[in-house]
């Protein structure tokens, strides 16, 4: 056999990913997604339980305290005052995970437990409801059923997003919420006449709620909305639907119009306030409280603006003269060491030597999207959604780091690999089935394996490994 019928025979020449490995027992499958589940339960529940409170996860520190303002206070608006001068304005940014987590707070005392593991287990809870969407939001791209394992294996074993979810912050809401987002967003695109609209109402509406969750959920509704319209014309459309006026008296219309009212009246009393008072979706501290208040009391004003002041005196600022080549070469060493491994107030971070398997794995995975699967992969309206949603989402998220560093020389400045985790999902999928699609079963099966080890030994053992006394409590 010469090597032509070899790689023919190793790789599908069928249009779509066939159910060319689904024919064996689902048992097997089911099994192993249980496995897969367990272990990511036992992760998060580790973390949630080990990891020393409010001295690792990022910020838990405010976010804990934030909270503590909702827990005796029904108002989802809070007024500036003494009390929260230490958080910046309250009144002008996103509060809906305090306010939830202040809700769940006094439910811990039928219980009694510490409030900040209580708390932590809510957000555990969170990251069970993003596995699940993960799961059908993979199940609406790939058809595989070995590929959809190797992306839940994948998307539950990434250190630092498996790490972050089981801590107090409102990062876990911000990512199950995009998580599910996307996935009512294929909904749309993909689904039956009768559903088309439903599901469009459920995508604006945890999107709305995204935007009272953070401030930097907008820019991600706004691609996604962008990418919406070309896609939606483009698709082969189905027939319109005919009974929307009789549904839209179901209760579950009735629920979902009356939420959507009602977080849009709030998108509209924050932001819209924002935009009216202040001419910004995020105003300033000084322009919403005065500047002696916030240089006394707030944190990250005093940090923001001793950065300005002390920039150029800065023993650590690189060269004036780091190109455009090497920034995004050392960005992208800076972001996948800070995802793979943990980056937190304490870290262990990986370089590129300590990557190369991943590195590895995840060239081929483009090579194969764009020089064996490029039609397969990008004539999918779905894949297209989430390829080119990711794809704007790090080029802005780039683009401002770059912006930064040419305005301070400062390489670095709010450069965090966890801020790209509203499209990480996107991009697991978009690795695993563009580099998987179309490999004949006796090549996936041994991929599965190598990747499972791969991610695994790169996540919960190296961690463990190198993780001293002072990570735990």
């Amino acid at each position: 056999m010469s090597v032509r019928d070899t790689f023919k025979l190793l790789i599908n020449t069928y249009d779509n990913d066939n159910d060319n490995d689904n024919h064996y027992n689902y048992y097997t499958y089911n099994t192993i997604l249980f496995i897969i589940f367990v272990g990511y339960l036992a992760q998060l529940l580790y973390h949630a339980i080990k990891l020393r409170y409010l001295g690792i996860i990022p910020d838990e520190v405010e976010h804990y305290a934030h909270i503590q303002l909702y827990i005796n206070n029904l108002t989802l608006f809070l007024q500036d005052g003494p009390q929260t001068y230490p958080f910046g304005p309250v009144r002008t940014t996103p509060f809906l995970y305090y306010y939830l987590m202040g809700g769940c707070l006094k439910l811990n005392s039928l219980i009694n437990l510490n409030p900040i593991l209580f708390l932590r287990i809510i957000n555990v809870i969170i990251a069970i409801i993003k596995f699940h969407y993960i799961y059908l939001l993979t199940k609406e791209i790939v058809s595989s059923k070995i590929i959809q394992l190797t992306i839940m294996m994948v998307a539950t074993n990434i250190l630092m997003y498996v790490a972050l979810s089981a801590g107090i912050t409102y990062d876990n809401l911000v990512n199950c919420l995009a998580v599910c987002s996307f996935y009512y967003l294929l909904r749309f695109l993909k689904g039956e006449s009768g559903e088309r609209l439903f599901n469009l109402a459920i995508f604006i509406l945890l999107s709305l709620i995204g935007n009272l969750t953070k401030v930097t959920y907008p820019p991600l509704f706004l691609m996604q909305l962008i990418l919406l319209l070309p896609f939606y014309k483009t698709m082969p459309q189905k027939v319109p639907p005919r009974k929307v006026p009789a549904d839209l008296f179901r209760p579950k219309w009735l629920l979902t119009i009356s939420s959507l009212v009602f977080f849009l009246v709030l998108n509209c009393t924050l932001y819209g306030r924002n935009l009216i008072l202040y001419g910004s979706l995020e105003p300033s501290c000084p322009q919403v409280i005065n500047e002696k208040i916030c240089s006394n009391y707030s944190s990250s004003y005093v940090r923001d603006a001793d950065l300005q002041k002390n920039v150029n005196l800065n023993p650590h600022k690189l060269p004036i003269t780091l190109n455009f080549w090497n920034f995004f070469a050392k960005y992208v060493e800076e972001n996948l060491g800070s995802i793979l491994a943990i980056h937190t107030y304490q870290s262990i971070f990986k370089h590129y030597k300590d990557l190369y398997k991943e590195n590895t794995l995840m060239i081929l995975a483009l090579l194969m999207l764009f020089l064996v699967n490029f039609k397969r992969c990008f004539y999918n309206y779905s894949f297209n959604v989430l390829f080119f949603s990711a794809l704007a989402y790090l080029l802005l998220l780039f683009t401002h780091n770059y912006l930064t560093y040419q305005k301070f020389h400062v390489f670095g400045i709010a450069l965090q690999g966890r801020y790209t985790f509203p499209v990480i999902i996107n991009i697991v999928i978009v690795l695993t089935y563009g580099g998987m699609t179309g490999l004949h079963r006796y090549l996936k099966w041994p991929l599965f394996l190598f990747v499972s080890y791969v991610f695994i030994r790169g996540n919960f053992y190296y961690f463990k490994k190198f993780a001293d006394s002072l990570w735990f409590n």
